[in-house]
């Protein structure tokens, strides 16, 4: 068995190049020969000061033109690197770097169009949680809560997890997510419900502030790869089918769906999405605007309600111009 090549990175990029290995190497991939590219990118992007605030397009392009020395191989083995770290960022609704040239723009901004569950397959998820007792004593403590956090706030796995007791207001019904994708923290309210079962979890672990919510009995925090077990594992209870390699649901599609069904609730509720919309952005933890629309494009193709309605939110955010000839 090939071993893994553990990746090093030091620029402003390093915590999504992190992701972005880990991501394709739970997907399955060796990830090797691509992790020393994203090395020598990650280099490149530490001596020109190339950062997700600042990432100037000539910058980055002088590190994707072809060199007067390498084969066509090598230059198409760098530019398809580049295309999927960029293709992951857009699709976690992180737009900071500058968009491949030549890139084919689709619709839904990336090759990847998230799994959006429904209704009933949510309730299936949270029910499959709740009653499978032969699992781990981890699994059975933790599961249940994770999934409706994940999917009753839109937050990142990694930001549910690094979460401690003392982030949680059980008064206020919010919980504060630190340092977070894009170096911001924020507020993220609960829903009444899911503070009460937050407030009985709590109250029956017995956590200091200084502890991570969820946590090993060793009071370890829970690595990525065990909460992504646990979903296809509970996915396959709940009987929902897994599309193979690459190809989801992944359990970050709950985050996506947790952006679909809340602006779907806000439509159905009459409510206007111009301004619905930057209150998302901002419970997403966005950078802008256009990450969050770009973000619900992604889901297109499943449902094309959320096509409608950014379609008619940009064009009054950028109307018809009229052209005069002089």
């Amino acid at each position: 068995m090939v071993p893994y090549n553990k990746p090093f990175f030091s620029s402003g990029y390093a915590s999504r190049l992190y992701e972005f290995v880990e991501s394709k190497r739970l997907e399955g991939y060796k990830y090797n020969g691509e992790v020393k590219e994203l090395q020598r990118l990650d280099r490149y992007f530490q001596t020109h000061g190339v950062t997700p605030a600042d990432h100037p397009e000539e910058t980055v392009y002088r590190w994707l033109s072809k060199r007067s020395s390498e084969s066509d191989k090598t230059f198409s083995t760098r530019n398809s690197v580049y295309r999927q770290f960029y293709s992951y960022l857009l699709s976690q609704g992180d737009d900071v770097l500058p968009s491949p040239p030549n890139a084919r723009e689709k619709l839904h901004g990336s090759g990847f169009t998230p799994y959006i569950f429904t209704h009933d397959e949510i309730r299936r998820i949270f029910d499959a949680a709740d009653n499978w007792q032969d699992q781990s004593t981890s699994y059975v403590r933790c599961a249940p809560l994770l999934f409706r956090l994940l999917y009753g706030t839109g937050l990142r796995i990694n930001e549910a997890l690094s979460l401690t007791v003392g982030d949680i207001s059980l008064s206020q019904k919010v919980l504060l997510v630190r340092e977070a994708k894009n170096d911001n923290s924020r507020l993220v309210p609960m829903s009444p419900s899911l503070s009460k079962r937050m407030a009985d979890y709590l109250s029956s672990q017995g956590y200091s502030d200084e502890e991570p919510v969820f946590q090993h009995n060793e009071q370890m925090p829970f690595r990525r790869n065990t909460a992504y077990d646990w979903f296809r594992n509970t996915l396959w209870k709940a009987g929902i089918h897994h599309k193979g390699r690459g190809k989801g649901p992944r359990l970050h599609d709950i985050r996506h769906t947790f952006a679909v069904h809340s602006l779907q609730a806000a439509v159905e509720a009459g409510t206007d999405p111009n301004a619905f919309l930057p209150l998302l952005c901002t419970y997403l933890g966005h950078r802008n605007l256009s990450a969050t629309e770009r973000y619900l494009r992604l889901t297109a193709e499943a449902y094309p309600f959320v096509v409608k309605t950014m379609d008619g939110i940009m064009e009054k955010i950028i109307p018809e111009v009229e052209r005069y000839e002089r």
